[in-house]
């Protein structure tokens, strides 16, 4: 009976022990779970932080986007505006040109008759 008392003892310590063990690992789990927690909370402030100041970024940079559109558009309108003066200027060159050739020819020869020049006779 003694033999059996003594291993009754040595089976309680060695489930004393076991529990305290588990209760070690529960407490540290328990722990880790709870820091855990607290770095994603901290994680997740610091990334609202950063989304709020994000959005500022984009909303700044979509009403700089508007705005460069805009003078873009102007751009455009003048560039359309030069183009068309160019077409007119480029199309007619050859008859402006023709024109005013004939306009010096006729101030030459009008020189030239008032400098007594006789062309018809």
């Amino acid at each position: 009976m003694a033999t059996v008392i003594k291993d009754a003892e040595v089976v309680e310590i060695e489930l004393m022990k076991t529990e305290q063990k588990s209760q070690q690992d529960y407490a540290q789990s328990v722990q880790d779970a709870t820091n855990s927690i607290e770095a994603d909370r901290s994680s997740i402030l610091t990334k609202t932080g950063e989304l709020v100041e994000n959005k500022a970024a984009l909303s700044e940079t979509e009403k700089e986007q508007l705005l460069n559109q805009e003078e873009l558009d102007k751009l455009n309108e003048l560039l359309k505006a030069h183009h068309a003066e160019c077409d007119y200027v480029m199309k007619y060159f050859d008859i402006r040109q023709e024109a005013w050739q004939e306009e010096m020819d006729a101030i030459k020869d009008a020189k030239a008759i008032l400098s007594g020049a006789d062309f018809g006779n």
